[in-house]
Order: structure tokens, then sequence, then C-alpha cells
């Protein structure tokens, strides 16, 4: 029974994970023509923020690893620390790639590597650190 009741959960999580990869895509798009866009930024960080709890709670790490780094930066971003160009931007679509496959091998039950793109986001939040010495 208990089985039952995680398969229900899973399918929940994966719905909403499948409409947050969406709605990312979307956002992404808009950052992509304007890097400086607060609305994109906040919704990015808002997704990726609920993304990153639920992937957590429900055992999915990977997803919730790559989600937490995308928060992470988009937070830095946010406050101003981090200004997005095309060397950034780029890294954070990368990013994005990651968190799509890893979304989409819930259903494919493919391993996806992700310490790469992890690492990747965090040298964004480093390059920030230095900056601000």
């Amino acid at each position: 029974f208990k089985m039952v009741v995680g398969e229900g959960y899973r399918a929940i999580f994966h719905a909403e994970a499948e409409e947050n990869q969406k709605e990312l895509n979307t956002l992404f798009a808009k950052l992509e023509k304007d890097h400086s866009s607060r609305k994109s930024i906040d919704a990015i960080f808002k997704i990726t923020r609920t993304l990153k709890g639920n992937a957590l709670g429900m055992g999915f790490k990977p997803i919730g690893v790559i989600a937490h780094a995308l928060e992470d930066v988009f937070a830095q971003i946010r406050l101003g620390n981090l200004v997005i160009d095309e060397n950034i931007f780029r890294e954070l679509k990368q990013g994005l790639v990651v968190l799509s496959a890893l979304i989409d091998g819930l259903k494919t039950g493919e391993k996806i590597k992700y310490f790469g793109a992890k690492a990747k986001l965090n040298v964004l939040l480093n390059l920030d650190e230095e900056k601000r010495g």
C-alpha cells in the first residue's frame, strides 16, 4: 500500500516538474533576449527554489542539487552581485539543459550525469565571491 501512495506522489511531482520545466524554458527564452529582465529573473528564482524543495523532499537528489545550484546563482543575480553576460547565460542555459534531462529521466529511468553542471554553476558563485573580495 505504501508504494501506491509513493507512486501517486511521484506522479504529482513529475507533473509539476514538467510544468516547471516548460515555464523555465519560456523564461530562459525571454532572458536570452533581455539578460536584465527582472521579471524573468525573479520567476526563475522562485521556480528553481520550489523545484529544489519538492525534489529533495521526494528524494530526487540530482534534480534538487541542480535546481539549488540554479537558485543560488539567480539569488546572486537578484542581489545585483552577478550580472548576466553571454558566458554566464550559456552556463545557466546548460544548467537548465541538465535539469530538463534529469526531469525527463524520471520517466525514462535514464541516469544523467549532473556533477559537471553543478560544478560549473558553483564556479559562477565563486567568480561572484572574487568580485566582492
